[in-house]
């Protein structure tokens, strides 16, 4: 029955997306916004990739942080990742598509960028650093990626589905249960975007066969290794990946270092697994060039700015429950989703000191 249901939500999803006409957004207007000011190319281009339920061009998020980096750096060049047409759409795919497509779709954006042709930095937060990620892995036709920043990205994966900020709604217990329960059914690794970086370490045989994204991306399938991936992460000048040290949105918190549980449940360092040790990635070399970074902030999941953020008030998850009254199940998920919080506590003084530390160097 719940198979049955979450199939269903998920259509209601799909025909959403097809046909109804884009959410307002008032007077800001949708998708890439061209810059105020000449491009300095002394200073090498940034990407950005959002995280959940965020978006590429957000005027309270993404794009004050690129207000923010080209006060720092004045005339950067910074491209922020859209999937879609427009903010909705992208938001959406945060959380409903397949990885893999959205990976592709990233790069085939990415590489008609002319101001990125001769290579950038790139910076993700949350699960869009784990996506940058595979964009150096897997990105033929992408320019050369130079630097990769990711806060609070779950590169190892995650043992348990994002927490709810209220553990006494039943629409997210909800939600968590059916999820949790059908995580590795297809059409759910096919649609759900977390769903595909989720890793079950009681039930390693299953992640390995099923998983749609992470198994492959993280090399953790002994019979295909993907040497290229490792020879691709090689090329990288720097990747600094920073863990949030009060992190309860993503599980384990150190998987921002790629370290995940064993079969036992005991939490392994990634310079105990086989991913470090065989160098199926290119970690290892990395680290022994000093060229891998493991920094740690306080704070929880990606705080990186002095404000807090509440989606369940946010107007695209007020709208977009308008539009879906008639489905109970899926107002249910939705409700449940846009309740996550994120407490962004810690000043924007310590991400300038990533930007000025590993970016600002003119080339």
């Amino acid at each position: 029955m719940l198979d049955l249901l979450l199939f269903v939500a998920l259509l209601v999803q799909s025909a959403l997306t097809q046909h109804l006409p884009p959410i307002g957004w008032g007077s800001h207007s949708e998708g890439q916004q061209p810059l105020q000011q000449q491009p300095d190319p002394s200073y090498r281009p940034i990407v950005l990739w959002h995280g959940m339920g965020d978006s590429c061009c957000d005027p309270d998020s993404l794009e004050r942080l690129t207000e923010m980096i080209q006060r720092w750096l004045p005339g950067v060049f910074i491209y922020s990742v859209q999937l879609g047409d427009s903010l909705e759409q992208d938001r959406q795919a945060s959380f409903f598509g397949l990885v893999s497509s959205q990976i592709q779709e990233a790069c085939d954006n990415i590489s008609g960028v002319p101001e990125l042709a001769n290579g950038f930095n790139a910076i993700g937060f949350s699960q869009g650093g784990l996506f940058l990620r595979a964009v150096v892995q897997q990105c033929l036709s992408s320019p050369p990626i130079h630097t990769l920043l990711t806060f609070g990205s779950p590169h190892g994966g995650v043992s348990d589905i994002p927490n709810c900020a209220d553990r006494s709604d039943t629409s997210c217990s909800i939600m968590r249960s059916i999820v949790r329960t059908g995580v590795y059914w297809p059409w759910v690794q096919k649609k759900v975007v977390q769903a595909q970086y989720f890793k079950r370490y009681t039930d390693m045989e299953q992640y390995l066969s099923k998983s749609a994204f992470l198994a492959d991306i993280n090399n953790d399938r002994d019979d295909s290794i993907n040497t290229e991936y490792a020879k691709r992460l090689r090329s990288l000048d720097k990747f600094i990946m920073v863990r949030f040290e009060n992190d309860t949105m993503i599980a384990p918190k150190d998987t921002a270092w790629f370290s995940f549980y064993n079969a036992q449940g005991e939490l392994q360092d990634l310079k105990e697994q086989l991913l470090y040790k065989e160098d199926r990635l290119g970690l290892k070399s990395l680290d022994k060039s000093n060229s891998l970074v493991f920094s740690s902030l306080p704070g929880n999941h990606v705080s990186i700015f002095d404000w807090d953020i509440d989606l369940r008030h946010h107007m695209y998850f007020k709208q977009l429950k308008k539009r879906v009254y008639r489905s109970t199940l899926f107002c249910n998920l939705i409700n449940a989703i846009s309740k996550f919080q994120f407490q962004l506590k810690f000043s924007d003084d310590q991400f300038e000191g990533y930007i000025r530390d590993y970016f600002s160097q003119k080339v």
